[in-house]
């Protein structure tokens, strides 16, 4: 009788999936990593949850469906909005020629570098030329949202990684 009234209590917990689209992407504002989650009780629900933010602050965890829905409001900001297109422009522009020249930096270390540590600066020269080569945001974000609906939630998440590098929760409110 008490093993079968202790597995009726026990809690069976969701599987983890992979379709939460900013699945590596969220961070807390406290500074810990916002992980899937699935609430289980009367209302099932997917979210995101910080474990190392403190218990006794509000914003420990935001639901899948409202911070899909706000970096998707986000998104359409981008494009549609002048000065948040304007801002995202000229940062853009700023970072390609950041790049450029950690570029420029990278091949004359390549020159001059050993042979040993030739390919791995030469690596890295790639991996710089390759990230400046992406489209701009904007245009990224306009494809994002174009195809938003159609695509596989797997395949939104690798666009969105090429979008975003990080979306910080604050107070439960996503600031990609």
């Amino acid at each position: 009788a008490y093993l079968a009234a202790r597995d009726s209590r026990r809690q069976v917990h969701a599987p983890r999936d992979g379709s939460h689209l900013l699945t590596g992407l969220l961070w807390c504002g406290c500074g810990g990593r916002m992980h899937n989650n699935r609430k289980t009780g009367p209302k099932t629900r997917a979210q995101y949850t910080c474990f190392d933010h403190p218990q006794t602050r509000a914003g420990t965890c935001i639901s899948r469906d409202r911070c899909d829905s706000m970096v998707r409001h986000w998104l359409h900001l981008l494009v549609t909005d002048d000065a948040v297109r304007t801002a995202t422009e000229a940062a853009a522009i700023s970072w390609v020629q950041d790049q450029a020249a950690w570029a420029g930096e990278l091949r004359a270390r390549a020159v001059a570098a050993p042979v040993e540590e030739r390919d791995a600066l030469l690596a890295e020269l790639a991996a710089v030329r390759a990230a400046a080569a992406l489209p701009a945001p904007v245009e990224l974000a306009r494809a994002v949202l174009e195809d938003w609906d159609l695509v596989s939630p797997e395949a939104l998440q690798g666009r969105l990684r090429d979008l975003l590098t990080r979306v910080e929760v604050f107070n439960d409110r996503p600031e990609p």
